[in-house]
């Protein structure tokens, strides 16, 4: 398959203007006709799957007038969540003080969900980048390039408290030790 040019992905669309990578003529797999957003717009539902999904990481918040998410006060705040219990913390907590626009239900998503959001025509993010304008901003500890999500999905292996995390840039997993610190964000899913 060729590849496209670089398709720009502007400020207006995607806070940190975000180059994403897409390829002609390859069938998008996740489309944006295939979500619809509630009225605040910072929840999409997947037509396809049913499922409910915040458009920004937990630690950043959905900016309706830029469509684009922002970080709420720097660039570590998407990235709170030193470890998986830490994330788990979170959502608990969210879901406890009223949850987010009007859902209290938000949960760290399986593999399996995680993976149905992939846009397998495109890279840096493999994510419909208009559905999920992430703001991937550069720091001296994490870049564009490296933005991994916890998911809920452990690898069962002798007990060895590995989980599976999602690399959004390249539409990957890996698997992370649940108890080590990191610097994984929290991309929240409802049923």
């Amino acid at each position: 398959m060729k590849k496209l040019s670089l398709i720009l992905i502007f400020a207006s669309l995607l806070g940190a203007g975000v180059v994403q990578e897409c390829f002609e003529g390859a069938k998008m797999q996740a489309p944006n006709l295939r979500f619809e957003f509630n009225a605040q717009g910072g929840v999409a539902t997947d037509l396809a799957t049913g499922l409910k999904w915040m458009r920004c990481p937990l630690g950043q918040d959905y900016d309706k007038t830029s469509s684009s998410c922002k970080a709420k006060s720097n660039f570590l705040d998407a990235y709170a969540y030193k470890n998986f219990e830490d994330a788990l913390k979170e959502v608990k907590t969210l879901n406890a003080n009223g949850g987010y626009e009007g859902i209290t239900s938000w949960r760290l998503p399986n593999a399996k969900e995680i993976f149905s959001l992939i846009e397998s025509s495109c890279i840096k993010p493999a994510l419909n980048a208009r559905v999920f304008p992430i703001d991937y901003i550069d720091d001296e500890h994490m870049t564009k390039e490296i933005f991994f999500f916890w998911t809920s999905t452990p690898i069962f292996m002798e007990d060895t408290g590995m989980i599976l995390v999602f690399a959004s840039q390249s539409g990957s997993v890996t698997s992370y030790a649940a108890d080590e610190g990191t610097g994984f964000g929290a991309l929240l899913v409802s049923d």
